[in-house]
Formats: structure tokens, sequence, C-alpha cells
């Protein structure tokens, strides 16, 4: 009686049996498993900084209460001018901006003996 020698793993390996087992190399388990994962915690990681970065913005774009004070306008003044004195910093702009936003001001002559509420500039 001759013996044929098969191999234990041979059954497994034939097409259509329905019991082969696929094995993945080292590389193959990160591209199917850890890639992915990698790109999740990426995906979830740019979410999180700008959910961030939004709220940051939105408290930075919310007013300061600042401190005002009144000053009266004489012959001659501006909104420039009177910006020059309360903030002497090279560009007055953004202090007319505040000055107009806080007197509900319209483009125009200012009228001597107006008042106007203007921001206290704290030196710090």
């Amino acid at each position: 009686m001759s013996q044929t020698l098969v191999r234990p793993d041979a059954k497994a390996s034939r097409p259509g049996t329905g019991t082969s087992h696929l094995m993945l190399t080292r590389r193959g388990r990160f591209v199917f498993i850890g890639l992915p994962v990698l790109l999740s915690a990426a995906a979830l990681l740019a979410a999180v900084l700008i959910l961030l970065s939004n709220g940051t913005a939105h408290a930075e774009a919310e007013p300061v209460s600042q401190v005002t004070e009144q000053v009266v306008v004489t012959e001659g003044d501006t909104l420039w001018s009177i910006a020059d004195r309360v903030d002497p910093a090279p560009d007055p702009r953004d202090t007319v901006t505040i000055i107009a936003e806080l007197n509900d001001l319209t483009p125009g002559p200012l009228t001597p003996g107006q008042r106007l509420v203007v921001p206290v500039i704290s030196e710090g």
C-alpha cells in the first residue's frame, strides 16, 4: 500500500472550500487597521481645533467693558483732533471709529458745545 502525504493546510488552501484564511503582513495590518485609526484621530483633532479657534475668535470679538468720559466739543474740533487728544497714538483711526460708535455719529461737522463720550485709554 502506498501512502499519499497530504499537507494539513492543503484542504484549506483549495479554492471553493470556504475555509481559507487571509493572513495579513505587518504592512497589511497597518494599511487596513492602523491607517484608518490614524486618519480618524487626525480628523477628530482637526475638528476640535476648529471648534476651539472659532470659540476664541468669538470671545475676542465681544465688546470689552470700557471706561469712558465726556468731552465738550470746542470751535474747530474734529473727530480726528479729539481722538488725537484722547489717544496720541500715531494712527487715530481706531479711536475715531470708537468715538463715532459710542456716540452714534453720522458723517458731518461737530457742533461746539456738543458732548461726546470718548474712551479713556490707559497707558499700560
